[in-house]
C-alpha cells in the first residue's frame, strides 16, 4: 500500500485504492501484519466515510485550560 509520499505510478494502472474511512486503521498496521482487502461499492465507501465523520463528531472536545497558571507560586 502506497501512501501520500509514494512515488508516481509512472503510467501504470492503479488496480485498487483504500477508502478514506479505512486509512486510520491501515495506518496502524504493523510491518508484516496480514491485511485483507475486499471490494466494496462507491455507495458503501461513502456510507463508511459518513459513519466515520459522525463518530469523530461525537468525540467530546477537551475543555480549554488557563495557560500560564500552572506551577507558578502566588
Amino acid at each position: 500500500v502506497l501512501f501520500v509520499d509514494r512515488p508516481t505510478t509512472g503510467g501504470y494502472p492503479v488496480i485498487a485504492t483504500v477508502i478514506s474511512a479505512d486509512l486510520p486503521a491501515l495506518g496502524q498496521v504493523r510491518a508484516r501484519e496480514a491485511v485483507r482487502f475486499e471490494w466494496i461499492s462507491r455507495t458503501e465507501a461513502r456510507d463508511a466515510s459518513e459513519e466515520l465523520e459522525q463518530l469523530i463528531g461525537s468525540v467530546p472536545r477537551p475543555r480549554p485550560t488557563t495557560h500560564g497558571t500552572r506551577g507558578r507560586a502566588s
